[in-house]
């Protein structure tokens, strides 16, 4: 969940890039009614400005990055998570020696090698060096935000004879103003960058020294940015206002019995959910600053400041792997490109067959996903660029299936009109994996080249502005015959695949000592017996018996919405699909249940919305295939949400099992316009379920379950139900026979 919000403010960075602000060719736009005045003033100051910046041999300085917000209703002070105050620090030296330190990136170049490191990834790319530094060797691309940015590079390694108002839209203002007691000059004006799909001018300020000619600040409004996500959210089926809850308001007294029907509703989506469900923060002030602070001139600076060292752990690559890894995407390279059966938009069949003769290009996406939506214009533009040619762009949707009315809106709305194929549960060939598994898709937005063979030519991971050029050369390259890829590497990486799978087991002495840290023991007595395809999560990992032939295997829950069943030496994976449960939902109760003899399974599932909040729990009983045979998944008042906890056993000595779920409800509390799970108005109940499903009982059991166990009737005595929670242990025996007894007459009720 954490990382839905962190795309969404991503979004939000991505949004403003001040060193690639509105990079538009456009001429500044005149507004009715403005005076030519401050242009003319902001033309003439800021082309002082650049003769300045040239006219440097070196420069040096650190930056600060801070925010000014406030949100609506007196709520309070402060930004978004996620964009706290950062520092970072910048040296020059001319014509192609740089050290930049960001909160994000390191960018260095000696002279020789430019080098540029991404610290959160571990990562760093080298180059030669240019003859001369430029904007797009160091500056971060558009599309990644303006934090890790300096606000100065765009006129210190412009060329000079630069349109000095190319990144304004307007200019409103030109005033006198001191600056830490320095006199200078600030100019209002505003902004609309074009790294977003959405049109959405921002005011901005830039401080220039008047003794310098140099920048010494910048202040962007984000205000409007947020309010334009708010409404693209509203508009696209999402948020809506929320009036203010009553804090005190009461829990509500009981649960009503849920609709029997186990087909009813799976089809249905809940249009509450994915982006829809995230509630963008309200903001009277949300402004950032950055300072630029210690600016040094003309030094001479020692040449090893410009050297890269890289860090303990660090990996040099070829490009990002912004994604996560991709290894297994990347050794589709070079083989047919797995197959697939699917629906579009309109329910009707698409293969990957049905393009055999074609480039194809597959841009796995989906709506909730921020860069995805950024990029999917550009992905419009390919498709159009090479709409006379043999070339298919397929849309790999990635939103809940069922989604298809959210979906058309979308693309509608974005006017975009290549083709698509919606997720489904598993592929037609019936094996189980959904298409985005057989392409090993992890990170999102993702493309996927395929030449007029079916060969994989190569996979693309993440998304950035300019990278549709990329990807029109090797659609180009692809149609002239050529390959992407080096066919002599991709036999090396197939040999040194084999020869490491088949490496002889020759026993050598360990060695001596060790240095302390974690080293190979002779490696070679632990014989590598492959991997199974795919990815596999330990998370609620059991080991179970689960044919009855006396050796359990493990099971865990899959990436589909199903189960992956591994045998008990390793050697072979099952993946069993559970019909009816969402992709996208989290497995958080898996109970394997015997019923008649046969192995059935208990299944207690969630769904998340994007900030955290549960948008619907459910209990499902599935016979050994995977099908479903029932579902409980109570209604709950408006506001309310829910988190059960799943058993079975028999608990009245009938011989028949019944079904024990214990359910956490809670109230989703309005506070300041922002939507939080509140700790507040919490309620546990626990229900009793018949072998059919059917809710026999129902009471309450405190504020929270966290574990609860069936203990079954045995000799003569009736089963008990043990739920810990709250910091305390409860116990229930089921009675079936029992009913409520009327008080007698003029008593008071129990």
């Amino acid at each position: 969940m954490a990382l839905k919000k962190q795309i969404v403010l991503a979004i939000a960075i991505a949004a403003v890039s001040l060193s690639t602000v509105g990079a538009s060719d456009d001429p500044i736009i005149s507004q009715a009614g403005d005076s030519a005045q401050p242009k003319a003033q902001a033309e003439a100051l800021f082309k002082a400005a650049q003769d300045a910046y040239r006219k440097l041999s070196s420069y040096q300085d650190t930056f600060q990055i801070r925010y000014d917000a406030k949100l609506k209703d007196d709520a309070g002070d402060g930004p978004p998570p996620g964009m706290e105050e950062q520092e970072g620090s910048l040296k020059f030296a001319r014509p192609n020696r740089i050290v930049l330190l960001t909160a994000q990136r390191t960018v260095c170049c000696d002279g020789k090698t430019l080098t540029v490191r991404w610290d959160q990834l571990g990562q760093y790319t080298q180059e030669s060096a240019p003859a001369e530094l430029a904007l797009d060797n160091v500056a971060m691309q558009p599309g990644f935000g303006f934090m890790s940015d300096h606000p100065a590079l765009d006129l210190l390694l412009t060329k000079a004879g630069s349109d000095p108002l190319r990144d304004f839209k307007k200019i409103t203002s030109v005033t006198a103003e001191e600056l830490n007691g320095e006199p200078g000059q600030r100019i209002a004006g505003e902004i609309q960058p074009d790294s977003y799909p959405f049109e959405v001018s921002m005011p901005i300020s830039v401080w220039l020294s008047d003794a310098t000619h140099l920048i010494g600040q910048v202040r962007v409004d984000l205000k409007p940015f947020f309010d334009t996500m708010a409404e693209q959210s509203r508009a696209l089926g999402g948020e809506e206002e929320e009036e203010e809850v009553d804090e005190e308001e009461e829990d509500h007294d009981d649960l009503p019995q849920h609709d029997q029907d186990p087909e009813e509703g799976e089809d249905a989506q809940d249009e509450d959910d994915g982006a829809a469900n995230f509630s963008m923060p309200k903001y009277d002030k949300l402004d950032v600053i950055i300072s630029l602070n210690r600016i040094t001139l003309n030094e001479d600076i020692a040449p090893q400041v410009f050297a890269f060292k890289p860090e303990s752990g660090d990996e040099k690559v070829e490009e990002f792997q912004f994604g996560g890894d991709d290894s297994q995407q990347q050794e589709l390279v070079g083989k047919p490109a797995p197959d697939f059966t699917g629906l579009d938009l309109e329910g009707k069949p698409v293969s990957l067959a049905d393009y055999r003769g074609r480039v194809v290009m597959l841009d796995f996406w989906a709506t909730w996903c921020g860069p995805c939506v950024q990029a999917i214009p550009h992905i419009q533009k390919l498709a159009d660029k090479f709409a006379d040619k043999p070339v298919t762009v397929l849309g790999m949707n990635r939103d809940q299936p069922g989604s298809e009315s959210r979906v058309k809106k979308f693309l509608e709305k974005k006017k975009i009109t290549f083709r698509q194929v919606m997720p489904q549960d598993a592929d037609e060939a019936g094996e189980g994996e959904s298409i985005a598994e057989k392409y090993f898709v992890q990170g999102i937005p993702c493309s996927v080249l395929i030449d007029q063979q079916g060969i994989v030519q190569s996979v693309h991971v993440g998304f950035m502005p300019g990278a549709e050029d990329e990807l029109a050369e090797q659609i180009e390259s692809l149609l002239a015959g050529k390959s992407l890829f080096d066919p002599a590497e991709i036999a090396q990486r197939e040999r040194d695949g084999a020869a490491e799978e088949s490496t002889p087991d020759q026993p050598s002495e360990p060695p001596a000592a060790t240095s302390g840290a974690l080293e190979e023991v002779a490696p070679e007595r632990l014989v590598d017996g492959g991997k199974a395809p795919g990815q596999i999560y330990a998370y609620q990992a059991q080991r179970i018996d689960v044919d009855d032939d006396g050796a359990q295997e493990i099971v865990t829950p899959s990436t589909s919405g199903g189960l992956d069943i591994i045998s008990s030496d390793g050697a072979s994976l099952k993946r069993l699909k559970l019909k009816g449960v969402k992709q996208g939902s989290s497995l958080n109760a898996i109970k394997p249940i015997r019923l008649d003899g046969r192995l059935h399974w208990l299944i207690g599932s969630t769904r998340y919305g994007m900030t955290g909040n549960q948008t619907e729990g459910e209990v499902a009983l599935h016979d050994g295939e995977g099908q479903r045979l029932w579902s409980y998944k109570p209604q709950l008042p408006e506001k309310f949400t829910c988190t059960m906890v799943p058993d079975a056993g028999d608990l009245d000595g009938d011989g028949a099992p019944e079904f024990v779920i214990g359910i956490n409800s809670y109230k989703f509390q309005s506070s300041n316009r922002q939507r939080f799970m509140m700790p507040t108005n919490q309620s546990a109940f626990v229900s009793v379920l018949d072998r059919e499903g059917s809710l026999t009982s129902q009471r309450r059991a405190g504020k929270t379950i966290e574990f609860l166990h069936v203990t079954p009737a045995r000799n003569g005595q009736r089963g008990t139900i043990i739920c810990v929670g709250d910091s305390r242990l409860r116990r229930f025996t089921f009675d079936p026979t029992a009913i409520k007894s009327e008080p007698a007459e003029g008593a008071p009720a129990p």
